[in-house]
């Protein structure tokens, strides 16, 4: 029986303003949501927005988390000149509402276990762009629900990002198969009936 994730029913307050300043003035905002850690990628993640960038996309990054890297992770961002098209948000504790925001989410981890924010991405409508590894690609089916590259391939994230927000289209049709994956397989409702269901069988066999 796999974890579910329970969606959070987004709220406006809980928004954050200058992402919507953004969406306004017609920028792409990319997201990544975790730990900052040496697991989690960031340091891909920033390399292929400051790459996009240099293409002309028009895109902000945005990453929600904390973590030991914080401080090296933001004179990074500096130093790849993005300092001003990063915002580093923290530790955010209602983060479906900032899903919501976002045009796509980055997920570049180097090693993972069963993650649950490609379920709440998937929640929200969003698609991903992952690594593909153990745990991730249980969760992403590459070119269905999201797009898996090769991890740690800076040039594979950035061509997987630009094309899904190149192609409005595409990016729909994979979000849709997001939320109808999470639907049938993820979802708090079908959790209930995984586990009601393994209590009734054990308890028939308990009876014989």
């Amino acid at each position: 029986i796999y974890n579910a994730v329970n969606r959070e029913v987004p709220e406006e307050r809980y928004k954050n303003h200058t992402l919507d300043i953004w969406k306004k003035q017609g920028f792409s905002l990319i997201g990544i949501i975790g730990r900052l850690s040496e697991q989690k990628g960031v340091d891909i993640f920033l390399k292929a927005a400051a790459g996009l960038k240099e293409k002309g996309v028009r895109i902000k990054g945005i990453v929600i988390g904390d973590g030991e890297l914080r401080e090296e992770l933001i004179h990074q961002s500096q130093a790849l000149g993005m300092g001003e098209d990063v915002l580093f948000l923290g530790y955010q504790e209602h983060v479906s509402s900032l899903i919501t925001q976002l045009d796509l989410i980055v997920m570049p981890s180097r090693w993972e276990g069963f993650p649950l924010l490609p379920l709440e991405a998937f929640a929200e409508k969003k698609t991903i762009v992952g690594s593909d590894i153990d745990g991730i690609n249980e969760i992403i089916k590459d070119g269905e629900n999201g797009r898996l590259v090769e991890k740690d391939n800076v040039e594979m994230f950035e061509k997987a990002v630009s094309e899904l927000l190149s192609d409005v289209e595409l990016r729909r049709k994979m979000e849709e198969n997001g939320f109808e994956y999470y639907s049938r397989k993820f979802s708090y409702n079908k959790f209930i009936q995984q586990y009601l269901k393994l209590y009734k069988n054990m308890l028939k066999k308990r009876e014989k």
